[in-house]
């Protein structure tokens, strides 16, 4: 994988494997874009990195920022122990913890079920981060028109290739990761400071986790079927249809 920045300078990806993205797509410091594979003529999983600047190949290192430092204990994990979780470390950048006790419980499947049922009070809105929005972010990056079809029972399909990656509709808190909420697969909640609840369903290589606040946009996994993305909007416990407040989504050809 090749990307060009915006400086001059082209940095280049080897030996991954499952790309979280596509020629053409713009992408952000930190964004995830594959994984750590041992494709091609390789030994063992790991990652190729070169840098360039007009031509010219340069020394990375003294540009990282963030590496992590030799007594970090995950410094001595192979790549293939961190690809065999499910849930990546959270980013410093978006991932700060609400440091006093909460009123819920993120992480259960009771606080989830509670959410999609009932409104959350006042309390637990109090104790969800992040800024408001009216409208909601397109949850993919790519995939179909979402059109004109019916919600089915609670929530809507959209179409889009497996793989393709799956952000956060608005800043929000992670109250749920998991696979016991029914008819969605693996899923991951998240309650938005207006007290709506999204639900992203059908998703795999989760990079969340319960209790994280997240920003509109961050990366939350990709699409893990062919089917797509099961995505749901929940305002006062009750079931909207979400397309009248996408920004950002396809339109049909």
């Amino acid at each position: 994988m090749v990307i060009l920045h915006g400086n001059g300078w082209v940095s280049v990806y080897a030996h991954h494997y499952r790309n979280t993205v596509q020629a053409g797509w713009r992408v952000q410091q930190g964004e995830r874009i594959a994984f750590v594979g041992a494709t091609g003529i390789a030994r063992g999983p790991h990652l190729h990195f070169e840098l360039h600047h007009r031509g010219r190949a340069i020394d990375p290192r003294r540009y990282f920022d963030g590496m992590p430092h030799r007594s970090d204990p995950r410094a001595a994990v192979s790549p293939a122990a961190f690809e065999a979780s499910d849930v990546a470390a959270p980013r410093t950048t978006s991932s700060a913890r609400h440091s006093g006790a909460r009123t819920f419980a993120p992480g259960t499947r009771r606080t989830a079920l509670s959410l999609l049922r009932h409104a959350p009070s006042a309390e637990v809105l109090a104790e969800t981060e992040g800024r408001v929005f009216r409208n909601l972010l397109w949850p993919l990056r790519g995939g179909d028109a979402p059109g004109d079809r019916r919600l089915r029972r609670r929530h809507l399909t959209l179409t889009a290739p497996e793989g393709t990656a799956v952000r956060a509709a608005a800043d929000a808190t992670v109250v749920y990761v998991g696979s016991d909420l029914p008819g969605r697969g693996r899923s991951v909640v998240l309650l938005h400071k207006n007290g709506w609840v999204t639900v992203y369903g059908a998703i795999a290589g989760i990079a969340v986790e319960a209790g994280q606040v997240v920003e509109r946009g961050e990366w939350l996994g990709f699409v893990a079927t062919r089917r797509g993305l099961v995505f749901e909007l929940v305002d006062g416990g009750r079931p909207r249809d979400p397309r009248p407040l996408f920004v950002g989504a396809p339109t049909e050809a």
